[in-house]
C-alpha cells in the first residue's frame, strides 16, 4: 500500500465475534493517529495511519477506515520499544493480544521520537 491510500479494518474477527478490545473501535474519531504494526513475522512498526471514518456499517460488516499518511523508510522493531521505561505501562506491552490499543499522548510521543531517530 502507498501513502494516501485508504483501507478499512473490521471490528469483528472471521467468526463474527467482536475483536478483543472492541471499545476502541467504538471510540476512534476522524483525525486520530494509529501506529501501523506488523506482528508476524517481523514485529515492526511500518506506518502511521489516520482515521478517516469512525466505526460504520458496510455491506461486509462494521469497519473503521484509515489513510496511510506515512510509510516508514526504516521500520522500528518491537524490541527497540519494549524496554523503554516510558512505555512500561503501555497497554500494548502489557497484553499485546489484540488489534487496536489506546496510547497516551506521552506514549505516542516516545514512539514517535524512536521513529524519527
Amino acid at each position: 500500500f502507498k501513502e494516501g491510500e485508504r483501507q478499512t479494518y473490521t471490528s469483528r474477527n472471521e467468526k463474527g465475534n467482536k475483536r478483543r478490545v472492541y471499545k476502541y473501535f467504538e471510540t476512534v474519531e476522524p483525525g486520530d493517529l494509529v501506529i501501523g504494526y506488523e506482528s508476524t513475522p517481523t514485529k515492526q512498526i511500518k506506518a502511521i495511519f489516520e482515521i478517516t471514518k469512525p466505526l460504520h456499517q458496510t455491506e461486509t460488516g462494521e469497519r473503521i477506515e484509515f489513510e496511510i499518511i506515512e510509510k516508514l523508510e526504516i521500520p522500528v522493531f518491537w524490541s527497540e520499544l519494549q524496554n523503554n521505561a516510558g512505555l512500561k505501562n503501555c497497554e500494548v506491552f502489557i497484553n499485546n493480544q489484540g488489534s487496536l490499543f489506546r496510547l497516551t499522548e506521552d506514549e505516542y510521543d516516545i514512539i514517535r521520537e524512536v521513529i524519527d531517530t
